[in-house]
């Protein structure tokens, strides 16, 4: 493995210099932070990158879970969910309000109680 550190010590063109590694020595002092020009990284910093990218994995996965849970629910308090229950039941927005404080959040009790259409 070829690859060319920096040495700080030194100016000028000497300052760039190449150096060959067998890929097992240079994995074994990379492991110990002895590979010139290289930082070192610490265990805990690994794992919070691993965990980093699982996260991200994880993120970008674009699960419907809350979506759904979400869905399964009638928001009482906000107009735009009162309203879209209203026009799908065919009833008022005051009844799909007394439905769910009569039978709860649920969206499947509100609508078997309006009567869905």
């Amino acid at each position: 493995m070829t690859f060319r550190p920096k040495d700080y010590r030194r100016n000028g063109k000497e300052r760039y210099r190449t150096m060959t590694l067998d890929p097992g020595e240079f994995i074994r002092r990379g492991a110990f932070g002895r590979v010139e020009g290289l930082n070192r990284k610490s265990p805990a910093a690994l794992l919070a990158l691993e965990r980093q990218s699982l996260e991200e994995e994880v993120a970008n996965t674009g699960t419907t879970r809350g979506r759904n849970q979400d869905r399964a629910r009638v928001a009482g308090g906000q107009q735009h969910e009162v309203k879209y229950e209203a026009g799908k039941t065919g009833a008022s927005k005051g009844d799909v309000k007394s439905a769910v404080k009569s039978v709860g959040n649920s969206r499947k009790e509100v609508e078997d109680k309006l009567g869905k259409k």
